[in-house]
């Protein structure tokens, strides 16, 4: 025993004041006394024991962890986010390091945190500060607001936080309330060798948020000291989440604002919520691969796959084609490149110029594309770029990559009629098209939610076989009136938000036809004519959805917002609720049961339904079959 306490003791002699040297001041700000102690006892005891410093702390209801790893690197927060429970909703963060790189000490909070009380003193007397700090500092910020402020705070943050960082979350909380965008900002720190970095992002998944902006940073070799995570309840909009950093960039200087490096941040944490999975993946492989240019090439990829599939399902499938892609890269590259300088609104190339490297490229794909199959996937991602009218590529705050394309690129023999136009989304976790066969068309949006992996991966095989089919129906349906048909549909991977996937494919249409000024500088459009496109409900779409979408178009300036989605409350004829398509289903029913000798208010008959009670069609059909045939009509 005395031989242990002296081991122990020894240790501790060693190791407490170089843990109260190097910790940073904000983590003995942010943690309490049992913890640190905690903290220090479980340092100890490893450095006694000759074991490294990798450890997670759990307490007792499973509610935080603690993770301790040797060394701070571009990448360790991503990889420890990484390990965290997927079940479990991250509530709050604390990432410190200490000041010489030998300890990285993260403690992540999970479930649901106190709500501030103003019956605490110390929380009121918080307020207080605040209000009067933003008072003596000129801050637009009024004492009712701040109160009001405060009610969406939890516990935690308003004890954690200075007024004068209240005060600037609360900048930054006002921009982004009520949307789904990102507001970044960079400030220098007390210490000339770092920076901090905030940012607040609308209505994001906490865990995904703060381990994407980390494995950004680390593609960047940017060093992360500390990290601060926040969530703040926006109603009736949702919640905010304020993510906090203190940065270094790889050369050890505090990041330089006029710097490349931080421009080349700054674009991609204001997309950062809207990228791919597979899009990051890419870049992490393939080092000096700009986000924005790897988004570019698999969003090729997967429109070049809806006109491959067809011919072969199993030679180019969405893994081969991805993978013939990365093989050759610098041809991918090109191919993006060859877009970029089409549609660049500060001198976009002209029609010969284009041709001529168009010719080239070809040419190169032929000698330098060593498979075949390879070869037929790179020369239609590059018929893809010779097929596009407009893309959004150039906008700054995309929500995905579209394109507006020839209907023509996507024609066979299945296919046979040509569309007039065709839109074609890539975006986070969702593909999607729109696809109409008159100039004024008029067809419903769907979202196409598969289960598993298996499923998506058919559902992918048929997406614009699908769109395409029920446009064209919709068109012959529509023969008797001006409109011509149209169908848009989403097809979402599974266990993706949904609302997210519109949200981001509804946008990125709003952004190669508005009209708003400022977004038609930056898309060259080789089509030459406005556009108008009417969409309406059909199967995943709900109310809010439908609101979102008209308030969306309005604040982009589209020319006919109010038109731009059917269905709205209060405006017009919600055929949902009264099941119009489905009476209208119900007529040619009775008339083919008559036609067939049954009275089907006479005589029992059987009525097969594809799909279920949760959709439109299929539901309302439920109530008017018991409506008007009661228990003759067996589903």
């Amino acid at each position: 025993m005395d031989e242990l306490a002296r081991s122990f003791r020894e240790t501790a002699e060693s190791v407490v004041p170089w843990f109260m040297s190097q910790m940073p001041t904000m983590y003995f700000q942010d943690t309490d006394r049992a913890s640190q102690l905690s903290h220090l006892r479980a340092i100890i005891a490893a450095k006694s024991s000759g074991r490294p410093l990798e450890m997670t702390l759990r307490s007792e209801d499973n509610r935080q962890w603690t993770l301790l790893r040797p060394g701070n690197r571009p990448g360790v927060l991503a990889e420890l986010v990484a390990s965290l429970p997927t079940d479990l909703s991250l509530r709050a963060a604390k990432i410190h390091s200490s000041r010489d790189g030998q300890l990285v000490l993260d403690t992540f909070e999970f479930g649901e945190q106190l709500p501030f009380d103003p019956n605490d003193p110390r929380q009121a007397e918080k307020v207080k500060a605040t209000i009067a700090f933003a008072a003596s500092n000129g801050a637009d910020w009024t004492q009712q607001e701040i109160e009001r402020f405060f009610r969406n705070c939890t516990q935690d943050y308003t004890l954690t936080l200075t007024p004068l960082r209240i005060c600037k979350h609360n900048a930054l909380f006002r921009k982004v309330s009520g949307s789904d965008g990102a507001m970044v900002e960079l400030e220098p720190e007390a210490d000339p060798t770092v920076s901090r970095l905030t940012i607040a992002f609308a209505n994001a998944r906490t865990r995904t948020m703060i381990e994407r902006v980390a494995r950004l940073l680390a593609g960047h070799k940017v060093s992360i000291h500390r990290a601060h995570l926040d969530v703040i309840k926006d109603p009736p909009h949702g919640s905010v989440t304020l993510l906090g950093f203190v940065i270094q960039s790889p050369d050890g200087t505090a990041i330089d604002p006029r710097s490349d490096l931080w421009r080349g941040v700054h674009r991609d944490l204001a997309r950062i919520k809207w990228i791919d999975d597979a899009t990051l993946r890419l870049t992490e492989r393939h080092v000096g691969l700009e986000l924005i240019r790897a988004e570019a090439i698999l969003g090729l990829a997967h429109l070049v796959h809806q006109v491959l599939c067809p011919s072969n399902p199993y030679a180019f499938t969405h893994d081969r084609i991805h993978a013939a892609a990365e093989e050759n890269l610098p041809i991918s590259k090109a191919i993006v490149e060859l877009l970029i300088a089409r549609f660049d609104p500060a001198k976009p190339l002209d029609d010969a110029t284009f041709a001529a490297r168009a010719a080239g490229l070809h040419a190169d794909i032929e000698a330098k594309a060593p498979v075949e199959p390879n070869r037929t996937i790179l020369h239609t991602m590059l018929q893809a770029v010779e097929h596009t009218y407009r893309t959004n590529f150039f906008l700054p705050e995309r929500c995905g990559f579209a394109l507006r394309i020839d209907p023509k690129f996507l024609k066979n023999d299945r296919r046979p009629e040509n569309p007039y136009g065709t839109f074609f989304v890539h975006g986070r976790g969702f593909d999607g098209f729109h696809n109409r066969f008159l100039d004024i068309a008029r067809g419903g949006l769907r979202v196409i939610r598969p289960s598993t992996p298996a499923q998506w991966a058919r559902e992918a095989e048929r997406l614009f076989d699908e769109v395409y089919g029920l446009s064209w129906a919709q068109h012959l349906k529509n023969k008797d009136i001006p409109e011509g048909g149209a169908k848009c549909a989403i097809l979402v991977r599974p266990g993706e938000d949904m609302t997210r996937c519109v949200k981001a494919f509804v946008d990125c249409i709003l952004d190669l036809i508005t009209p708003e000024p400022e977004t038609k500088k930056l898309v060259i459009d080789r089509f030459g004519k406005p556009e108008f496109i009417y969409l309406g409900p059909d199967e995943n779409i709900t109310p809010d959805h439908i609101e979102w979408i008209v308030a969306r178009a309005k604040r982009r300036k589209y020319g006919m917002p109010t038109a731009f989605m059917s269905s709205k409350p209060n405006a017009g004829i919600n055929h949902k609720v009264y099941g119009v398509t489905s009476e209208g289903v119900n007529v040619f029913l009775e008339v083919a049961l008559l036609a067939r000798g049954i009275d089907p208010r006479k005589t029992p008959f059987t009525v097969k339904l594809t799909g279920g009670p949760d959709g439109d069609v299929a539901g309302n059909m439920i109530k008017i079959l018991h409506r008007d045939y009661g228990a003759n009509a067996r589903i």
